[in-house]
């Protein structure tokens, strides 16, 4: 049997109680289990040859679990946007394998299944065929809407493993149609949450359950199919687990299932032993997290790298507000998520073995560790969560060897919530109420070596599917207009970030529809680009009510894009966060969802490939010259010509600079080993002689233990001035005022690190490394 894992110290835990109820699920490590709950513990090491065959078919049947949930379904978040997750778990809640759907899933399992272990047996029970269903976030969920069911496996008597899966239902009520209430005041504004309960016994469906749980919906008939295609997902995978152990015996298994936990915590410890110590962080603010919200609310994530540990904390976030928070559970598996993404996806991104090098200490109240009885439905925080921790790893993950570097990517699709929800009537009088899988569909960000994918979706939803336009039309009383790639949404930088969608829709065949939108405000940018990039766009949202576009489309106009319907119709005006408007068929609403970031200096991409992405499409011939420093001519890169355009840039930058604080170092060390840190940041020599210095020039920023910003040239644009139709000022919404600001080598004009930041925030130190751990590699 492994060793239990104390995910969050004693020192840390104190007197708090960490139960599910006031606060967030902590387990007890070992687990709190009634003696007289039969677990199977015998193992035996397999052969090589049978633990990769066992490996490869825990996968296979954690796949056809996804499977059969897809077939049976009728959800259109299932079918078309994979918005659910399946598990595979030891006896003791320990998860092996989840996914490739949705992975900020992975530390939410072995949560659920641990609180059950030590809370629902001798009563009422846990036995053979038994299926639990909860959907509580303070145990284990993002939100209500993700409810879970999950089934122990019992083999000659005693609890072998546990299979789970986790999905998105529709709506399950509250005050909001599609459950995403963006009005809440606390969760009692929101669907009831509920703690593990019975939803089968011993093989047979509890009738009352059931209905006790889809009595709350408004389209209860979809909530019941959905929670039988989840039942049938659990009954096949059951069936070949059994028949796994009944070929290879349960010894035999057990011994492959505690092997893969132990191998991929192997793999992240050599990873981690290959990465300096020190202390990384991110900060991001988030505004319109209620539909009268103007301020902006702060967000940060630390991650103190010590050894083979990640010791990870939320303390400087803001207070939880409305209903945007996040319990502890959904905090822990965005980390979770990003750790095994980066770190582990050659072994299945198996988040047991990823657990062992983490260590939690939130702050409880705070938006992404809020306290009973907060609100969270519009996962607000949850999406923030996920970007950030993916940020702060990846700025680790670039200071190590080409092969753990190339896993960091800047910030992307889903990095903040800017979907919507359509409900109303059909044509056939049914209710409806959903969401569109455009919120997924953005681009996929920019990584050292490779630009981001146009539209390529999440990082964290592996299979990336969105669904057809013909697919939407077909289960929501609306039409689309377009859906295209959003030019220039991607963040400019020495590798583009990938491009985002812009769409529009009008309501068909309903005289009852409105749209909820369940955006925050996407001026204030929290898509961030990476080692100097640029931010990627992230989001938009416009409408026009009684706009005339049913006789526009009868005479047979097809808009392309949002000119061409504004030359048409009119302005639209942008929809302030959380609206609420009318959509029948002479109305419209334009939307656009997150581009992703740039990496490295837009001025150091190669021209070339800036033409190619003109020629594409892709960039305007406006943007090529502004922010890439191109000139175009003939289809083609003018060499000379961009080469003194781009010349002119860096000058134009250095003149508009504040100068550094302190000084730096012209010699850097000359000769000193040298190892990237970013793109155009490097660091020279190793040890206590390790300095900061510019990749491109070799101008020294000071000591590694000291804030090389303090040591370059700032620059601070008006983020709208840079690119007004990507940028759009905050100032609309929020009442703070933000910048883009750049840390740039004051001696070539290199830029070093790119923030978009409210304009009273001092210099971050978010990049403080041991010294004495900077020796390890050449």
């Amino acid at each position: 049997m492994l060793p239990p894992v104390q995910e969050m110290d004693e020192a840390w835990r104190g007197a708090t109680v960490w139960d599910g109820r006031q606060l967030g699920y902590v387990p007890h490590e070992p687990l709190r289990i009634a003696p007289d709950l039969p677990l199977f513990t015998k193992s035996e090491a397999p052969d090589p040859v049978t633990y990769q065959v066992l490996r490869w078919k825990l996968w296979s049947i954690n796949l056809e679990h996804s499977d059969t949930i897809k077939r049976v379904s009728g959800s259109p978040a299932i079918v078309y946007m994979d918005d659910f997750a399946t598990s595979i778990l030891t006896a003791r809640g320990e998860n092996l394998v989840c996914g490739p759907t949705i992975q900020y899933f992975t530390g939410l399992a072995d949560l659920i299944v641990k609180w059950t272990l030590e809370h629902r047996h001798p009563d009422p029970g846990i036995e053979d065929r038994d299926i639990f269903l909860q959907n509580d976030p303070y145990i284990g969920a993002a939100h209500q809407i993700d409810t879970s069911l999950y089934m122990p496996v019992f083999f000659e008597g005693a609890l072998f493993c546990w299979l789970f899966n986790s999905a998105h239902q529709g709506d399950l009520g509250g005050s909001s149609p599609g459950s995403f209430c963006v009005g809440a005041k606390d969760i009692f504004d929101e669907p009831t949450p509920v703690p593990p309960i019975k939803l089968m016994r011993a093989g047979k469906l509890q009738s009352d359950v059931v209905e006790m749980f889809t009595r709350k919906s408004r389209t209860p008939q979809m909530v019941a199919l959905q929670l039988r295609s989840q039942v049938a997902g659990l009954e096949a995978a059951r069936s070949r687990i059994l028949a796994l152990l009944e070929r290879y015996g349960p010894a035999i298994v057990n011994g492959a299932m505690e092997r893969m936990i132990s191998d991929c915590a192997d793999a992240v410890a050599r990873r981690l032993a290959a990465l300096p110590d020190g202390i990384f962080d991110e900060v991001t603010y988030i505004s319109g997290l209620t539909p009268t919200d103007s301020k902006a609310h702060r967000y940060r994530l630390a991650i103190r790298k010590q050894g083979g540990l990640l010791h990870c904390s939320n303390e400087g976030t803001d207070p939880q507000f409305g209903s945007a928070n996040c319990t502890y559970s959904a905090w822990r598996s965005a980390i979770l998520c990003a750790t095994s993404s980066m770190l582990a996806s050659d072994h299945m991104s198996c988040p047991a073995g990823v657990l062992r090098a983490l260590r939690f200490e939130p702050v409880p109240g705070t938006l992404s560790c809020a306290a009973y009885p907060a609100a969270v439905t519009t996962i607000v925080s949850t999406t923030v969560s996920i970007t950030l921790a993916s940020q702060v790893l990846s700025r680790i993950l670039l200071l190590g060897p080409a092969e753990i570097a190339e896993t960091a990517l800047a910030a992307g699709a889903a990095s903040v919530a800017s979907t919507w929800v359509l409900t109303g009537l059909d044509q056939h009088g049914r209710r409806v109420a959903d969401v569109t899988g455009e919120g997924i569909a953005g681009g996929t960000g920019a990584t050292r070596h490779r630009d981001g994918i146009d539209n390529g979706g999440a990082w964290f939803m592996p299979g990336n599917v969105s669904g057809d336009v013909e697919e939407w039309e077909q289960v929501l009383p609306m039409l689309y207009l377009y859906r295209r790639e959003h030019r220039d949404s991607g963040g400019a930088g020495r590798m583009r970030g990938g491009n985002g969608v812009a769409a529009a829709i009008t309501g068909h065949k309903t005289e009852d529809a409105e749209v909820v939108t369940v955006n925050v405000d996407t001026a204030v940018n929290a898509t961030p680009g990476l080692a100097g990039g640029l931010p990627g766009h992230s989001g938009d949202l416009r409408y026009l009510g009684s706009a005339g576009i049913a006789e526009a489309l009868a005479g047979g106009w097809a808009p392309a894009d949002q000119v061409a319907v504004e030359a048409r119709l009119g302005p639209a005006d942008r929809l302030r966060p959380k609206s609420t408007c009318r959509m029948l068929p002479s109305d419209l609403m334009m939307f656009q969802v997150c581009g992703s970031g740039g990496f490295g200096d837009p001025l150091n991409r190669d021209p070339a490939a800036v033409a190619a992405d003109v020629r594409a499409g892709s960039v305007s011939a406006e943007a090529a010259h502004n922010l890439y420093g191109v000139v175009i001519e003939s289809d083609q890169a003018d060499p000379e010509a961009t080469r003194q355009r781009r010349a002119a840039l860096r000058e134009a930058r250095l003149g508009a600079a504040e100068p550094p604080v302190s000084k730096g170092s012209s010699d850097a060390a000359a000769g000193a080993p040298r190892r990237q840190a970013s793109d155009s940041l490097w660091i020279a020599g190793s040890g206590a002689d390790a300095l900061w210095v510019c990749g491109d020039c070799g101008h020294g920023l000071g000591p590694v233990t000291e804030n090389y910003k303090l040591a370059a040239a700032t620059l601070r644009s008006d983020p709208s001035a840079v690119q007004s139709g990507i940028y759009p000022d905050p100032a609309r919404f929020c009442d703070d005022r933000f910048e883009l600001r750049q840390a740039l080598c004051p001696n070539c004009a290199a830029v070093l690190a790119t923030e978009f930041c409210r304009t009273d925030e001092p210099v971050r130190f978010d990049l403080r490394l041991d010294e004495a751990t900077l020796g390890k590699r050449p």
